[in-house]
């Protein structure tokens, strides 16, 4: 994950940005957006969520309807809410500064 994120840091978070300032729209009948088009052999995003404080979810592909599993971008101290696909996190582990895994159930 780490070596992933020095590669595409800067994408993820400017996609975030695009969505924040709405340049990208929801996907039509579900909670989030579609994924960021970024090839990369190790992660590959199902979608993104953002929750109420702006924190940013890129859903991996190798979640399923029981559970999602992602990285979290908080880019500030406000708390990390949920993917809004799922009731609550279960699993929440820094990786890099403002960056997290986690598992949703």
């Amino acid at each position: 994950m780490k070596i992933f994120l020095s590669k595409h840091e800067s994408e993820l978070i400017k996609y975030r940005t695009d969505i924040m300032e709405k340049r990208i729209q929801l996907i039509k009948g579900l909670v989030g957006f579609p994924p960021p088009n970024i090839t990369d052999d190790k992660l590959q995003f199902e979608m993104v969520t953002i929750d109420a404080n702006g924190n940013a979810y890129f859903i991996l592909k190798e979640s399923n309807v029981f559970y999602d599993v992602g990285l979290v971008y908080q880019p500030t101290v406000k708390p990390i809410l949920g993917d809004g696909c799922f009731e609550r996190i279960t699993y929440l582990r820094e990786i890099e500064m403002n960056w997290f895994v986690f598992t949703a159930k």
